[in-house]
């Protein structure tokens, strides 16, 4: 009788482990163990088989290298239970990719070795990757953008607002630009950096300059993007002038590595308040190479609305609103001052009584403003505005497009 209670003390620990890991402490422990007519000799998964049951053991990434624990489970047992292997937390990474390498492994020496795998554990309580679910469970966030602070980003039509600054000191030739290959089969701007005058390695020897349209202002984040191909792969530098409040004020971004199939360029700036609206490429390094630019932007972004307006609030004046169409038929047309605002501010005060004004035509008291920079191509903007009148009735705001053609009315 003592050979039946050696051989079944496994499945007593086993029992009794299963017992405390899934209740609470409060156990009362089982009298004599003693299973009538059990054999005296023989494996756990053939008395088992005899039952017409399966049974089984735990089984972890760790036990692999345990050759005596593998033995003994194919011995006695006819299945296993991965332990925490495929738990969230072990498969599901930073990013919300998958890694099933060690359950792979599991299984693989379960297959090899006829052992069946009994499931464990689609939810737990705990042991899932916390950082990847916060960043699921987080609202998404928003980013919203400026307008182009580049005039002529695309160069499809000719390359103005670029310049070639600082030729070689020396003489010579220095970098030519013209309007040249861009991608996707439209133009772009060339820049021809090989002649023999430079024979020095540094950056600036070969510079492109642009000036922005607008200021950056301090405390803002600008998105600076470029894409760009040279014919011998190598690196190059950016600058933003006044970018950088000490040394000569330039903040330099290099080395920024460029390849010869195009390729994006992202750089990031928080302004300072002191950039002086100039940007430069220098393209020159000790391959004294042929490069191709296209699609260059600056606009600033944020994780909340940016105001196109100026003079938004309108408390201190009505800089920046002007009236247009004045009554074709002459006379005192419509006027504007500093007037009422909401909340007990100051706001605009369009007085569009005059007797002058005798058709209904919406336009006819009419009130403009310009907006910082141009709109981007495909990008949504939201126009909000507080407003009430004397008399209820309706109005109309229209949107104006390049030269007045192409108005958007609402």
């Amino acid at each position: 009788m003592m050979k039946k209670y050696i051989k079944y003390a496994s499945a007593i620990l086993f029992g009794t482990f299963i017992l405390i890991s899934c209740t609470d402490d409060h156990v009362t422990a089982p009298g004599e163990y003693n299973l009538p007519n059990a054999p005296a000799s023989g494996t756990l998964k053939a008395l088992a088989q005899s039952r017409g049951i399966k049974i089984g053991n735990t089984l972890s990434y760790s036990d692999l290298s345990k050759q005596q624990k593998l033995d003994l489970i194919k011995s006695e047992f006819d299945n296993v239970s991965f332990e925490y292997e495929m738990k969230h937390g072990a498969i599901v990474k930073n990013d919300g990719s998958l890694d099933f390498s060690k359950a792979d492994a599991l299984l693989a020496w379960a297959k090899n070795n006829g052992l069946g795998i009994y499931g464990h554990t689609l939810v737990w309580h705990q042991n899932q990757n916390a950082n990847y679910l916060k960043t699921v469970a987080a609202p998404p966030v928003s980013e919203y953008t400026g307008p182009n602070m580049v005039s002529n980003p695309t160069m499809d039509e000719n390359i103005d607002g670029f310049q070639q600054m600082n030729p070689n000191p020396g003489g010579g030739c220095g970098p030519r630009i013209s309007q040249g290959e861009g991608r996707n089969g439209t133009k772009g701007l060339y820049v021809d950096g090989t002649c023999e005058a430079i024979t020095a390695g540094d950056y600036w020897r070969v510079q492109i300059g642009n000036t922005l349209n607008g200021s950056m202002t301090a405390g803002n984040t600008y998105r600076i993007e470029f894409w760009i191909k040279a014919k011998v792969a190598g690196s190059i530098q950016f600058e933003i002038r006044g970018g950088n409040a000490g040394g000569d004020g330039v903040r330099y971004v290099s080395p920024i590595n460029v390849t010869t199939n195009w390729s994006k360029i992202t750089i990031e700036h928080t302004a300072i308040g002191t950039e002086t609206g100039v940007v430069a490429f220098d393209l020159n390094n000790d391959n004294h190479t042929e490069y191709w630019i296209d699609d260059f932007t600056v606009y600033q972004f944020s994780t909340s609305p940016i105001n196109m307006v100026a003079n938004s609030t309108i408390n201190e004046s009505i800089d920046g609103y002007q009236q247009m169409n004045p009554n074709p038929g002459g006379g005192c047309g419509p006027r504007i001052s500093l007037g009422e605002g909401r909340n007990g501010t100051s706001g605009l005060y369009v007085d569009g009584t005059c007797e002058a004004i005798t058709a209904a035509d919406y336009w006819r008291v009419q009130i403009g403003v310009n907006y910082g920079g141009k709109m981007i191509a495909g990008t949504p903007y939201r126009i909000e505005f507080w407003i009430k009148a004397k008399i209820p009735g309706n109005i109309q705001r229209f949107q104006r497009a390049a030269g007045g053609e192409g108005n958007h009315v609402i």
